[in-house]
């Protein structure tokens, strides 16, 4: 905004507490300490309780907002009567306004503040659920999806109560944690550092702070397209998902290409480049996982076992186990135990399965 329509809005800042303060106690110099904040002190020659004070700045912020058409805040400091204190009432003042976003409130006083913080309960934003859709969003090159889901997070911090730099703060340890995904999936141009957060001043809202983080985004968006790996990740995520939901199965790599619409050749290819591994190896340390979760947490027989994480052969799963963990499943069942009843003190029963392997 340029230096007249400023003008005017001090202009009428100064007159609308003028004619509020008509036949008042009060006397008020203001000065802009930034072209979005107008610092007004309030002065009185007597003693007036705090209460007054407070009908008095709402009754005149509430005739300037009718007389500009605009939405300005007001916030109100302790009253004091040194001088000296001024500067640390101006930092309470301004502390204050950024309550604003909570509930429109116009005049925003230290009770108000008080009473706010006193029954705040801050619900915890999952950043890490966030990642994942943003992730996979960004490297659809899904800009609609994008918009939604920041949309949503922005959403989230309205309706909780968030202030806007604890918002900020949320995001800033979003942006860090969607920047080590992208690293590692192969993306470079990533070393540029987050901004602080914006002038408060000027993005003095939700809506103002979502447009910034949508410009990171677009941005994200951009090096993705740049760095040409969007098509191999997006495959190999939805790959990932599909032998979570499968690999209880005989699942083949090639089953797995066929549901992507894709070679078996080039889907091992990506996927050894995305994950590091091979797929039947990425299956086996999968499948060991869940196995010696199984063994540690139930009762189920091995061979049970070997059925539930995708091994048909009995023989063959004791021998992958063994690969994986340096011990057949019944060894590492019976140090689990062991190591259990030494850690508690006491006596454990455990039911073992008897055989031979």
């Amino acid at each position: 905004m340029g230096a007249d329509p400023y003008a005017a809005v001090q202009e009428a800042w100064q007159l609308g507490w003028q004619r509020a303060l008509e036949g008042s106690p009060f006397h008020v110099v203001s000065v802009f300490d930034h072209e979005n904040l107008l610092m007004t002190l309030l002065t009185a020659e007597s003693r007036i309780e705090p209460g007054v004070w407070d009908e008095w700045v709402a009754k005149a912020i509430g005739s300037i907002n009718s007389e500009v058409g605009a939405r300005i805040y007001g916030g109100v400091s302790t009253v004091y009567e040194d001088l000296g204190e001024t500067a640390l009432r101006c930092a309470e003042a301004l502390r204050l306004l950024s309550f604003h976003v909570l509930d429109g409130r116009e005049v925003l006083t230290p009770r108000y503040g008080e009473d706010v913080m006193s029954e705040r309960v801050l619900p915890a934003f999952d950043s890490t659920e966030m990642v994942q859709c943003l992730v996979a969003a960004l490297f659809k090159q899904d800009r609609e999806e994008v918009h939604r889901l920041v949309e949503d997070m922005f959403r989230f911090f309205r309706e909780s109560g968030y202030l806007l730099p604890e918002a900020w703060n949320v995001y800033e340890e979003l942006f860090a944690l969607l920047r080590q995904r992208l690293r590692k999936s192969g993306m470079t141009g990533l070393d540029y550092a987050l901004r602080g957060q914006p002038d408060p001043n000027i993005y003095n809202s939700y809506a103002g702070l979502e447009t910034v983080v949508l410009e990171d985004m677009e941005e994200l968006k951009r090096l993705i397209d740049q760095n040409g790996i969007d098509k191999s990740y997006w495959i190999v995520e939805k790959a990932k998902k599909y032998i979570i939901g499968h690999y209880r199965t005989d699942l083949k790599a090639s089953e797995v290409a066929a549901w992507l619409k894709i070679t078996p050749s080039y889907f091992s290819y990506i996927f050894k480049q995305s994950t590091g591994k091979g797929f039947t190896e990425y299956m086996n340390e999968m499948r060991i996982d869940q196995a010696k979760h199984l063994l540690a947490t139930t009762q189920d027989k091995v061979f049970e076992i070997a059925d539930k994480v995708g091994y048909r052969e009995y023989k063959y799963f004791v021998s992958v186990f063994k690969t994986y963990t340096g011990m057949t499943p019944k060894e590492y069942r019976g140090l689990r135990v062991s190591r259990e009843m030494s850690e508690s003190g006491g006596e454990t029963s455990a039911s073992l399965e008897s055989g031979t392997e």
